[in-house]
């Protein structure tokens, strides 16, 4: 067996923080209201972790405060949507150099959202992923090698992906599980696989830096133990009776003898992913870079998944406010990020914020299998232009849904009944035949010569614009130029009154085309116009 372990540090900070800029002060607390993590514009102005927040908001003028709740949503996996904001003042209550100390605090995603996120990307890599919260995974290896070509062209493969994924972290490879997470941990670039060469190197390590809690180390520094070396020489039953059962099982998974406690990630059925917010925003515009993270997020568990779908519901939180939920929609299963940010943009643009937005989160649970596209030889000569279903999708995006529809026949012989709204979705091809299928075939009696089943056969003119009602006819000067078509409908339905029209294709005194006719009691029509 082979692994891999990668720590993220200041996940946390880096995950709430990410596209805020370098040159914000951002600090994470802790939840006893120390700093966790700091950037690199705090930590170059004397901040470090484990400062309380007056000596903080004493050194740093305005500072951004995320709030980190690991410690008790350690196992969670919904993320809290408690937010506040408030100004804080120097010591004393007094202004230094006339200014108010503000700081925005809010509560962020845990460590172990931001976590399940990089294990859907940890996917590209591995099927086996194991989580270490709150900042490491462990990934299985060994079973991907002579897909990549062997070690070196695995390891080249995701240094290559971590660049793109642009996370600060630190990497290294060993034969078990945790021995991996140690190396990680310690920071020792180490990317061999080898139990003999990774025990070697393993023992050299101080045990002050071990993935052990503070009252081991201590524990060991009371016996003299100052390497891993020494520890690991010590027999099973003296460590288990001097330093307890809990030390004695990390030795035994170290060296591969116990499995590993580590939690195994799988893949949730459902996509959800929220995102907290360090700025208030006001304006709409401005939720497109924060909504693009949210989408990256969807459309790389619709890849691992091998899904598309045709809608995803957004939800904005407000402070005072109830949430906003916009379902954004697409007009055929969709799975690539630019369609689906084009789409949300444009769906956006018809909403106003009601107040502004602190945090905001995207949800998914309709799939469909993602089936191939077959494509055009020539489509490379064509041109790369929209498909039928993408424009319909950002039409629908820009007007609305019930804005837009499309047309098939009707199961009627007269023109107003002749055809119905349908979805827009639903091809020409398949709307022709569903009218079809579900017509009465014309009849063509046998006694009819061949020159007249082949004027049957000719198309029918129809004008584009038909008038619902028919309106009468009020001008004198009318000239026919072709008809009469009879058209003759509802004789069946009796007692109801049947319909017999004469329909002629006319042009009245201002040179207009149109469409009229004379029913059976003689009176005269006006039903559409020609283009």
């Amino acid at each position: 067996m082979a692994w891999l372990a990668v720590e993220f540090p200041n996940l946390a900070l880096e995950w709430c923080s990410r596209g805020l800029g370098d040159a914000q002060t951002v600090v994470l607390l802790d939840s006893k209201h120390k700093v966790s993590q700091c950037n690199q514009i705090a930590a170059a102005q004397g901040v470090e972790p484990g400062m309380t927040l007056a000596t903080l908001l004493a050194l740093v003028d305005d500072v951004t405060l995320v709030s980190d709740s690991d410690a008790r949503r350690l196992y969670g996996l919904t993320p809290s949507r408690e937010l506040g904001q408030s100004s804080v003042k120097g010591n004393s209550g007094k202004k230094s150099a006339g200014k108010e100390r503000r700081s925005k605090q809010t509560e962020s995603l845990t460590s172990l959202d931001a976590l399940q996120q990089l294990a859907l990307w940890a996917n590209d890599y591995s099927a086996q992923i194991l989580l270490v919260p709150p900042q490491s995974l462990v990934i299985e290896i060994g079973s991907m090698l002579r897909l990549f070509g062997g070690l070196p062209g695995y390891l080249a493969q995701f240094e290559h992906g971590l660049q793109q994924l642009d996370y600060p972290c630190r990497w290294a490879t060993a034969h078990t599980p945790v021995a991996a997470f140690t190396l990680a941990y310690t920071a020792t670039a180490w990317r061999q696989v080898s139990a003999k060469s990774t025990m070697a190197q393993l023992v050299r390590l101080p045990v002050t830096s071990l993935p052990i809690s503070v009252e081991q180390k201590q524990s060991l520094e009371r016996l003299g133990l100052s390497q891993l070396e020494q520890l690991l020489a010590l027999p099973a039953a003296q460590v288990r009776k001097r330093l307890g059962g809990a030390l004695l099982c990390w030795l035994l998974e170290l060296q591969g003898r116990l499995q590993p406690r580590f939690t195994r990630f799988v893949v949730p059925p459902q996509f959800e992913m929220q995102l907290p917010l360090l700025a208030e925003i006001v304006h709409i515009h401005g939720l497109l870079f924060p909504l693009r993270r949210l989408l990256e997020g969807m459309v790389s568990y619709m890849r691992h998944r091998q899904l598309a779908t045709t809608s995803c519901l957004l939800s904005l939180t407000h402070r005072d406010q109830p949430a906003t939920l916009i379902r954004l929609n697409s007009a055929a299963p969709e799975v690539a990020l630019a369609e689906w940010l084009q789409l949300s943009q444009l769906q956006l643009e018809r909403h106003q914020l009601v107040a502004p937005v602190i945090s905001m989160s995207l949800c998914c649970d309709q799939w469909v299998e993602l089936t191939a596209e077959a494509k055009d030889l020539l489509q490379a000569k064509h041109g790369q232009g929209l498909s039928r279903l993408q424009l319909l999708g950002r039409l629908q995006s820009q007007l609305g849904s019930e804005q837009l529809y499309g047309l098939r026949c009707g199961q009627a012989h007269t023109p107003e009944h002749a055809w119905q709204r349908a979805e827009p979705s639903v091809s020409p091809a398949s709307a022709s035949s569903v009218s079809v299928s579900s017509a009465e075939p014309p009849s063509v009696s046998s006694q009819e010569t061949g020159s007249q089943l082949h004027s049957s056969m000719v198309p029918i003119r129809r004008p584009s614009w038909l008038l619902d009602p028919a309106q009468p006819l009020t001008s004198k000067n009318i000239q026919i130029l072709d008809g009469p078509e009879r058209i003759s409908s509802g004789w069946w339905r009796w007692p109801e009154p049947a319909v017999l029209r004469d329909y002629f294709v006319a042009k009245d005194g201002d040179g207009r085309l149109c469409w009229i006719y004379k029913d059976a009691q003689g009176s005269w029509f006006v039903h559409g116009w020609f283009s």
